[in-house]
């Protein structure tokens, strides 16, 4: 149930010396702009295509997920663009159970939310409490966690 609709984007990643850049508009049924990646990874190149009502930047899927009723069991599908996976992606959202998980910020009782976004594994820890901030955030396969340190 996303009403977040997406207005534009601009994502910059810098890692191991290389730069990719990002810059997406979108309209309704529609997104366009441009990713400039290294030529190893395929280079630059315009974007320019439709999607369905209601999709999600893949920037924006963590908040439209914070917003979202995450009672366990629940199963949550968005559609998500994101070029630097091939475009169009359903990303599927479960919230599987309660967990408490202590971070630098502290012990939180929190809602584990396993998403799937094609090839792509995470694990979203969210406080248990809306407006469920993320406490951590596990990326496997880059070997990232995220985690809430106190201010």
């Amino acid at each position: 149930d996303s009403t977040l609709q997406p207005i534009s984007s601009y994502t910059k990643i810098v890692q191991a010396n290389q730069t990719h850049t990002i810059r997406l508009n979108y309209k309704p049924d529609r997104v366009s702009g441009r990713m400039e990646i290294p030529p190893a990874l395929g280079g630059d190149r315009r974007l320019d295509e439709l999607i369905q009502p209601g999709t999600v930047d893949f920037n924006a899927a963590e908040f439209v997920l914070r917003a979202s009723d995450l009672k366990v069991g629940r199963v949550i599908t968005l559609p998500i663009y994101n070029p630097q996976l091939g475009g169009r992606l359903t990303c599927r959202a479960t919230v599987s159970r309660l967990e408490e998980i202590t971070v630098p910020a502290g012990k939180f009782r929190c809602r584990r939310v396993d998403v799937v976004a094609g090839q792509t594994r995470q694990t979203y820890f969210f406080d248990d409490k809306f407006p469920h901030r993320l406490i951590l955030q596990k990326l496997p396969a880059l070997n990232i966690d995220i985690e809430l340190f106190p201010e």
